[in-house]
């Protein structure tokens, strides 16, 4: 064993010999600080493929399908994240230069048109400026070898909520009248709400945009749950363009990481908020007015409030009530048992079971009709950027049964869930569930990549964390914590 004031002395004088003490005595929060390579370099990897996935849908290519399976696949391996152990080395730089390099790539991605926002008019400055000016701020943030101050993130942070904010409005104003039927929808059913009406019965009727639909055909009822149809309706009522939901969550969901980013040890998290905020093609996101924007924004609330089982809760149902694809998640409520799991699931599951109740109480039959049985009932899109479009590819129709989406989600929402019970694995087990369902479904496109590109984030907000506090020697246990609670 030796004498250890000897062994204190001669790891004092060598402090890079690589010799360190392992003592079977070691407590949590020593061995917090001091974690095995683990988890944190898949994080950028998983935002990589998803991005990709993203981008090649919003381009409608060939290769997207192409594309499709690796890129899953990869989001499958994220897994390997969820080990309650599997932190990252207690040097952050390298993180720090992937994801600095991540914003420029993104940034040259869409200045060289790779994610074009597809319809409507446009400009070049529209289209090029904003991602120059993101390109400028991680610069800012990421050069300076000095720790960047509180303040000085914080006008990071404020300056590209800006950006994000003018950008948007001029989207939107760009493309007034001019959207897909998803548009449409939305204002018919700020409407019918409006004038008292079902809007899952035919007081909403839009002309079904897929390319698969036949000359013709509408669209009858409204097809999201009420969640989603009273947050576009707000958006009608108050600026006359439900996009302004969209816009306005997206803004939700960039503030809560970039405060959260803000308030933290080092610059790791700020370079996700900036990689979150570039991503090509999100003005497609903005114009088309697909509602994962939404989604996330819920998801970014109960992330910042995970220590308050009541917000995190009640936020965490509106996420799961928003859209129908997050039923597979449900399971991961129960499997992921902090020290307020149960209250938090409770909260979750009171407030799918009342908004849905709501509509459902109104007509059920009408309900079921436009809110499941339309999207059950819709035939395999070839240019969806899944199995089905990869199978498409070479000429196969495949026409894989709604239950099979269904059961692959749960299935792994289960595999996932049993592993652990850290905040940023929940988000990134809500990506890897939902990637695996989409993968498998009768159709998938860009709205549903960028949506586990933003639950990524938040998870990789928390790895981030994880290494920057055992960079400066703190317990990574707090990442249970929500900062902004």
């Amino acid at each position: 064993m030796g004498n250890p004031e000897k062994r204190d002395k001669i790891a004092a004088r060598h402090p890079d010999n690589h010799c360190q003490r392992h003592d079977r005595h070691m407590t949590p929060e020593t061995e917090a600080t001091a974690p095995n390579d683990g988890t944190a370099p898949l994080g950028p990897i998983l935002l990589l493929f998803a991005t990709v996935l993203f981008g090649l849908s919003v381009r409608g290519g060939s290769l997207a399908s192409l594309a499709a399976l690796p890129a899953t696949l990869v989001l499958f391996f994220v897994m390997y994240s969820t080990k309650r152990d599997a932190m990252a080395r207690v040097e952050s730089r390298p993180l720090e230069i992937r994801l600095f390099i991540g914003v420029l790539v993104f940034s040259a991605l869409a200045i060289f048109g790779w994610a074009p926002s597809s319809f409507g008019p446009t400009s070049l400055a529209l289209e090029v400026t904003p991602f120059l000016l993101w390109a400028a701020l991680a610069m800012v943030v990421y050069l300076p070898t000095r720790e960047l101050s509180v303040f000085s993130k914080s006008v990071v942070v404020a300056g590209g909520l800006a950006l994000t904010l003018v950008a948007g409005v001029n989207h939107i104003a760009a493309t007034e009248g001019v959207g897909i039927d998803v548009l449409f929808l939305h204002i018919e059913a700020a409407d019918a709400i409006e004038q008292g009406l079902n809007p899952y019965s035919d007081a909403v009727s839009v002309p079904n945009g897929a390319p698969t639909a036949e000359p013709g055909d509408v669209i009858e009822g409204y097809v999201y749950p009420p969640v989603t149809a009273v947050s576009y309706a707000v958006g009608e009522w108050a600026l006359s363009d439900p996009r302004y939901t969209s816009l306005a969550a997206w803004l939700v969901f960039l503030s809560v990481i970039g405060l959260t980013a803000a308030r933290r040890t080092g610059r790791s998290g700020l370079l996700v908020f900036l990689l979150m905020a570039s991503i090509p093609g999100w003005p497609l996101v903005l114009r088309a007015a697909w509602t994962e924007p939404l989604s996330l924004s819920f998801a970014a609330v109960a992330f910042a409030y995970w220590a308050r089982p009541l917000v995190s809760g009640v936020f965490l149902g509106l996420t799961l009530g928003s859209k129908q694809y997050f039923a597979v998640v449900a399971p991961l409520l129960a499997l992921f048992r902090d020290r307020l799991w149960l209250q938090r699931a409770i909260w979750a599951l009171s407030v799918v079971v009342v908004t849905v109740g709501a509509a459902v109480a109104l007509d059920v039959s009408a309900f079921w009709e436009s809110a499941v049985a339309f999207h059950t009932s819709t035939p395999p899109r070839p240019d969806s950027v899944n199995l089905v479009g990869l199978l498409a590819s070479f000429d196969v129709d495949w026409r894989p049964p709604s239950l099979l989406a269904i059961a692959v989600g749960l299935g792994t929402a289960i595999w996932a869930g049993i592993r652990n019970e850290r905040r940023p694995h929940f988000f990134l087990a809500m990506a890897v569930t939902l990637a695996a369902s989409f993968m498998v479904s009768s159709q998938a496109f860009a709205n549903y990549w960028f949506l586990i590109f933003g639950l990524c984030g938040l998870g990789l907000l928390d790895l981030t964390a994880d290494r920057d506090r055992a960079r400066v020697g703190q317990p990574i246990e707090s990442t249970r914590l929500g900062d902004l609670a």
